[in-house]
């Protein structure tokens, strides 16, 4: 299979498009930097307490302040010798309390953004949790003998009171890799806790990097083909900044200079109207389409033009296979998340 990854960047959103077959399969967009706070440490101040929600709003500088439910302050207070009864919020937080938070959702027309006091800093290979203690290996990893070998380096390598979550890409690498992806993130948490003294509150304390180098540390590895920048700053960005690219992946990086834009010399542009648009053709002549509610995403599927079976339950069958397959598609092209309800064409078994 061929895969590609082209990144364009222009004067007021940044995307980023993997393409696998000559078919686009994954889409992210980022804002310019000033507008985007997902993933952002930022000292904020508990404005108001909701014991019959057990949650909190926290002003982070924002028109709307940030979300805080009591689950993300007791991953926070994470420790083995912790009770199992919870502590009701309002014994944990006051009001005018100085706080530090990671958004991890981005505000909405109708809600604040969603926060958490339990920070996590990503790495190549491993992410790095300074306000937790456990070790924790990626599910993808499936062999026990390996995910022990990490779990005991993380047990060595994370510093006392700290956590590591250590993710697929560091399955089967030697320690000393390890220790240069954790190392970076600890002077990276280190700069956070120096500013976190000093700054007032509602200041953002740290960043996350922006979506070419997030691209690169996540997605591109030996699999990648090749990985196309429109732009030189970006490129260079890379080329400096993400040391972890081994030889090969720095050959297979290349700078697009040609007049007509990426998305649209590689159809990147048609295929992001037809995918996301709320009606979505298949290829038998049936059709999806996908609503999204405050709560969840629905999608339903119907039959449209397609009568390919011998009778009524084969061509249901047949429908169904195919709106599976495509929907799987679809979800990881939208980047849907949380609830997902799919309505298929109902069968006899």
């Amino acid at each position: 299979m061929s895969r590609k990854i082209l990144v364009n960047i222009g004067p007021y959103e940044s995307r980023a498009a993997i393409i696998e077959d000559g078919r686009l399969c994954e889409l992210m967009y980022e804002v310019a930097d000033d507008e985007k706070i997902v993933g952002c440490i930022i000292k904020g101040r508990v404005a108001n307490i909701v014991p019959g929600t057990q949650s909190a709003f926290v002003d982070i500088g924002i028109h709307k302040d940030a979300f805080l439910t009591l689950n993300g302050v007791e991953e926070f207070n994470n420790s083995d010798a912790q009770d199992i009864f919870r502590s009701p919020i309002q014994d944990v937080l006051k009001v005018g309390q100085d706080v530090i938070l990671q958004i991890l959702k981005e505000p909405t027309a109708a809600k604040g953004p969603r926060s958490t006091m339990s920070i996590s800093l990503p790495g190549r290979y491993l992410v790095f949790m300074p306000t937790q203690t456990s070790i924790g290996v990626s599910r993808r990893i499936s062999q026990e003998k390996e995910r022990e070998r990490l779990r005991a380096i993380g047990m060595k390598l994370a510093p006392k009171g700290t956590g590591i979550v250590f993710r697929t890409a560091s399955e089967g690498l030697e320690e000393a890799a390890l220790k240069a992806d954790l190392d970076l993130l600890i002077k990276m948490w280190n700069k956070v806790e120096k500013k976190m003294k000093k700054a007032p509150p509602r200041t953002i304390l740290h960043r996350d990097m922006p979506l070419p180098l997030k691209v690169a540390r996540d997605y591109f590895d030996d699999a990648i083909d090749e990985m196309i920048v429109d732009n030189e700053e970006a490129y260079k960005s890379i080329i400096e900044d993400c040391e972890f690219l081994t030889p090969l992946q720095r050959a297979s990086l290349e700078l697009y200079k040609e007049d007509t834009p990426l998305f649209e010399k590689y159809g990147i542009e048609n295929e992001i109207e037809k995918a996301m648009s709320r009606k979505v053709w298949l290829n038998s002549g049936s059709y999806l389409f996908f609503d999204k509610t405050e709560a969840m995403y629905c999608i339903d599927v119907n039959s449209g033009r397609f009568s390919g079976g011998s009778d009524l339950e084969e061509t249901v069958f047949k429908v169904n296979m195919e709106a599976a397959k495509e929907i799987a598609k679809q979800v990881r092209l939208r980047n849907l998340s949380g609830m997902i309800i799919i309505d298929f064409i109902d069968m006899e078994t």
